[in-house]
């Protein structure tokens, strides 16, 4: 049922959805992006919300991940970004919030303090965000040994640290990977057609830092 004009306060999420385009009204807006039962339709309110509070109290404590994905990327103050970056549950949404950051010292603080950081899907997440924050950085010293430490850390995906090594360019730290002890990071899996089976391949990490050394000598 749609009650009068009101075409937001229908029963289909559809029309709900639909409505939020046409309307102008922040205070309707709010209500919608507060109070909607459907997560996708509140996101569509968010993306119209202009108050900067109601934005962060949405990226704070919206129940789904994906509305607190929307308002991040509407927010503008450095602190509430930091802290989201280093806290919320989802790897998503601390993406998207670190990836909003231009202050410097907030972003050596997301860079530096891992441990802060939620891993609910493992350390690989909360070390994709440190990632992004020191790539913005320009202090090569600093960011340097934050890559080395992704590196380095076996409970990230091997794509992650692979990215970390591509981005490392001082030599010395290459080669502590290089002359450290047998990383095996990758794991893949081939059709054994003999014996009607698998058989496992791995990679060593230290090759992957020869490989990098190698192209900055080439340099």
């Amino acid at each position: 049922m749609v009650f009068g004009r009101h075409k937001w306060k229908s029963e289909d999420p559809y029309r709900r959805e639909s409505a939020i385009k046409e309307l102008t009204d922040q205070k309707v807006l709010v209500d919608i992006a507060k109070n909607d039962k459907e997560a996708w339709v509140r996101c569509s309110a968010v993306d119209k919300l202009t108050d900067q509070v109601i934005l962060t109290e949405i990226a704070k404590s919206d129940k789904d991940s994906r509305p607190r994905q929307h308002a991040v990327r509407k927010l503008f103050d450095q602190s509430v970004l930091a802290e989201i970056a280093k806290n919320d549950e989802n790897w998503e949404v601390r993406d998207a919030a670190v990836s909003r950051l231009t202050n410097t010292q907030n972003l050596i603080d997301v860079a530096n303090n891992s441990k802060s950081c939620k891993a609910i899907f493992g350390n690989d997440e909360k070390d994709r965000v440190r990632f992004i924050a020191a790539d913005k950085l320009i202090d090569q010293t600093f960011v340097q040994n934050v890559f080395l430490e992704i590196a380095k850390n076996k409970a990230n995906y091997e794509s992650l640290r692979e990215d970390a090594i591509k981005k490392l360019t001082d030599k010395d730290m290459l080669n502590s990977i290089v002359n450290g002890e047998k990383d095996d990071y990758y794991y893949e899996y081939e059709v054994d057609y003999t014996y009607y089976g698998y058989s496992k391949k791995t990679s060593d990490l230290r090759e992957k830092a020869r490989e990098r050394l190698a192209e900055l000598y080439r340099e």
